[in-house]
């Protein structure tokens, strides 16, 4: 029987399509699940810190060209009702389209924490191929500084670490800027202003400040555009009005 010439034609199509489509290249980035520590609502300062665990292991063998690491985003509110309504409105929008989130969360103003050892770097914690422990402190506390660390750490002994764990000083982002040497970019309430690009203000402010954060794992495509998982949220960090 001749063969049709038909049915090559639609499977070279076909092949053509899904390739176009990027169906064959697409990449998936696990989110963090281990969130070991929630400082929302803890009016005990040595509990004002993020935490999660990284699935480092995961991304770099799933995805070992295009998983990069890890970012933070955060906002800073001075009521827990505005804080409430984002946070809903988030949850909602990475269960409907969680490979889009961070649209949302610049959408909302959220901006992406910087620190004073990664300041030009992307992503603010590298991927490396071991899971690590990441413990964040806006604000200093006690013999725990204001930091960043990043490894195979016991949170309970800080800050006894190894100097490569530590990843500088957390900063703050405004109008797509950070600066290590101006105290304003410090997660300082006293250089919170009303009008700064990553602050929710009302009159009828709580007497506190809220600083919310999320974390999503980050790399890029074939075409070097940007990639993220869904976003998990840290928590929120309160903290005094000054």
């Amino acid at each position: 029987m001749k063969r049709s010439p038909v049915l090559p034609v639609l499977a070279a199509l076909a092949a053509l399509f899904f390739s176009a489509c990027g169906i064959e290249d697409f990449i998936y980035l696990y989110p963090v699940v281990n969130i070991p520590h929630d400082p929302t609502s803890s009016e005990d300062e040595s509990a004002k810190y993020f935490c999660f665990t990284t699935r480092d292991s995961e991304n770099s063998s799933a995805e070992p060209d295009n998983f990069k690491g890890y970012e933070i985003y955060y906002r800073i509110y001075n009521t827990a009702s505005a804080r409430a309504t984002d946070v809903s409105a988030i949850s909602t929008a990475n269960d409907s389209n969680p490979t889009g989130i961070v649209t949302v969360l610049t959408g909302r103003n959220y901006q992406r924490m910087t620190s004073t050892k990664r300041l030009t770097n992307y992503p603010l914690i590298p991927g490396t191929g071991t899971d690590r422990t990441v413990y964040i402190r806006l604000a200093d506390y006690e013999t725990v500084p204001s930091r960043i660390f990043a490894g195979a750490l016991d949170v309970d002994s800080l800050p006894s670490i190894d100097s490569s764990e530590d990843l500088g000083i957390p900063l703050r982002t405004m109008d797509g800027l950070s600066d290590a040497s101006d105290t304003a970019f410090r997660f300082d309430p006293e250089e919170f202003d009303s009008d700064d690009g990553d602050v929710s203000y009302s009159t009828s402010g709580d007497g506190c400040w809220y600083v919310q954060a999320y974390v999503v794992a980050y790399g890029y495509d074939g075409s070097y555009k940007s990639i993220y998982s869904e976003a998990k949220s840290l928590g929120a960090i309160t903290l005094p009005l000054e």
